[in-house]
């Protein structure tokens, strides 16, 4: 389809050709009038304004009201469950062939626990970028992230609206608070729709602030940003959702699990995984596990060869896949000497 909406180039460009024309010198003579070309200049003017100016004002109502879709939706935002739970988000920071991929797990407490992968020769802005994520903390239920945002320039509101709404372990009341401000804004402007799993995905520009996002309005997910961190590095939101505090996550598999949440009494750690994101996938390491004898504050860590197994993937979110069975087996000759070197399958939720 022919896209008759006009740059901000063209339309300044059309509004000089119409102060030309209402601005004409007047002159001694009265000057012959042809009836087509005067015809023709009030065409050149209402074509060249009047019919880009209604799909500007419509691409413009329709991120506005997308927006606040994202912004009704995400109120409806899963949280974590239960103490023990996690909110899960990896995002990968690319341009060209060098990307940065980052998964972030925040528990209840707030604590972030940060995996990092690099691949292509890194420029300098993704260093730097890799480095800020990695160190980003929750943000404070109670800090008024709107009334700091309407206190910043109007070019650099957006943009660090856009930052929060990745921050790790994002509430619902804040995503929708953001969204919000977003669209009460001006200059957003729908450029593209295309569907997704999970619904229709809806790209809108900010032309002004060099930004370009795409979001679910049905789910108020953020799909991806281009020009946040440098106009030539694409931010995407991989997956997000809801996790265990016992999970079997991570961009090539982790190098360690907890099989006993917080109190790390029984870890399985130095993990090489084979068939990783397949229907199932196998691992070497080493186990520790806590005599707890006489107790386990004070028991002794006991490390033993083990052979995991993960499988039965489910959907814990936007794009999240998980493993929810993991099997933990020891070697006969381990059992044989070692009693807490015992044979378990381990079932696990989303959260």
């Amino acid at each position: 389809m022919l896209d008759t909406s006009l740059s901000a180039e063209q339309e300044a460009r059309a509004e000089e050709i119409l102060a030309a024309i209402t601005a004409a010198p007047p002159t001694r003579r009265r000057p012959r009038v042809l009836p087509w070309l005067s015809a023709a200049a009030a065409a050149l003017v209402v074509v060249g304004i009047g019919f880009g100016a209604l799909p500007q004002q419509q691409a413009r109502a329709e991120a506005e009201e997308a927006l606040e879709q994202a912004s009704e939706s995400s109120l409806a935002k899963s949280q974590p469950p239960r103490v023990t739970s996690a909110d899960y988000l990896r995002r990968v920071d690319a341009s060209g062939e060098a990307r940065v991929v980052t998964v972030m797990r925040t528990d209840a407490g707030g604590a972030v626990d940060v995996e990092q992968h690099t691949s292509g020769e890194l420029p300098q802005v993704l260093e730097e970028a890799a480095r800020g994520v990695a160190t980003q903390t929750p943000l404070d239920p109670e800090r008024d992230i709107v009334g700091e945002l309407r206190e910043k320039p109007r070019s650099q509101a957006v943009r660090e609206a856009l930052t929060l709404l990745l921050s790790p372990g994002l509430g619902a009341q804040q995503q929708s608070e953001l969204y919000a401000f977003i669209a009460g804004q001006s200059g957003n402007r729908v450029i593209a729709r295309g569907s997704e799993r999970e619904g229709e995905a809806i790209t809108i520009s900010r032309a002004h602030d060099g930004l370009t996002l795409t979001i679910l309005p049905e789910t108020g997910q953020l799909v991806s940003v281009t020009g946040l961190v440098a106009p030539e590095v694409t931010t995407t939101v991989d997956a997000a959702g809801i996790v265990g505090c016992v999970n079997v996550t991570g961009v090539a598999g982790p190098e360690e699990i907890s099989l006993a949440c917080a109190d790390n009494n029984y870890v399985v750690s130095d993990l090489e995984w084979q068939g990783w994101n397949s229907e199932s996938a196998r691992a070497t390491g080493t186990a520790w596990i806590n005599e707890c004898d006489p107790d386990c504050a004070s028991g002794r860590m006991r490390k033993f060869p083990v052979q995991v197994r993960a499988s039965e993937k489910r959907s814990c979110g936007y794009n999240l896949e998980v493993y929810t069975s993991l099997e933990v087996t020891y070697s006969s000759e381990v059992r044989s000497s070692e009693p807490l070197a015992a044979n378990e399958t381990f079932e696990l939720g989303c959260g």
